[in-house]
């Protein structure tokens, strides 16, 4: 039981950091078209 509790838990912190990796990467896609959008106008 413990070590099926302790493999979740490290699914759930892989799949936590790979989230926040795609998170990071939208922001800096948004941010960089934002930044394209701006100097256009």
């Amino acid at each position: 039981m413990l070590n099926k509790e302790l493999a979740t838990r490290e699914n759930l912190d892989k799949s936590i950091k790979s989230v926040k990796e795609l998170l990071y990467f939208v922001i800096a896609a948004g941010g960089a078209a934002l930044g394209y959008i701006i100097t256009k106008i």
